[in-house]
């Protein structure tokens, strides 16, 4: 019992035979993504005001694709998630981690009329390029 005891916990500490798997196309297909978001925009505009990242009156967005199926697999067993994904949506305006006006790209996931993850794709890029060129990357992309 003790021998069966301590093969379980090695393999649970190890990981080995508990890694997450794709998800099947029948699964892809009958998933829950949540209801197909048709007032995006307002939603997105929303998250975005409530969030602070910049001077309300200064703001302008473009939206350049509707949402998307989208899912994602995570690293932990039965960690897919199943959303719309809404990327390429660009803002102007004055952010409060920056100096002057400019224009990011964003991306948004949304299920069921809430953002569940945006990312902020220009600081992202640059983090990317920081650590390439072995600089301290501590730009925020997650918003």
């Amino acid at each position: 019992m003790k021998n069966l005891m301590i093969i379980f916990f090695t393999l649970a500490v190890s990981g080995c035979g508990f890694s997450p798997s794709k998800p099947t196309d029948q699964e892809i297909a009958s998933a829950d993504y949540g209801a197909y978001p048709h007032n995006y925009k307002d939603i997105i505009k929303n998250y975005m005001e409530k969030k602070g990242l910049y001077e309300f009156e200064t703001v302008k967005y473009r939206f350049e694709n509707p949402p998307k199926k989208f899912h994602t697999t995570g690293k932990k067993l039965f960690s897919t998630k199943f959303n719309y994904s809404v990327s390429k949506v660009y803002i102007e305006a004055k952010f409060i981690y920056k100096s002057n006006v400019s224009e990011q790209e964003f991306s948004y996931n949304i299920k069921n009329g809430r953002v569940k993850e945006c990312v902020d794709v220009t600081q992202l890029k640059l983090s990317i390029e920081e650590v390439i060129n072995k600089k301290n990357s501590k730009t925020p992309w997650r918003c």
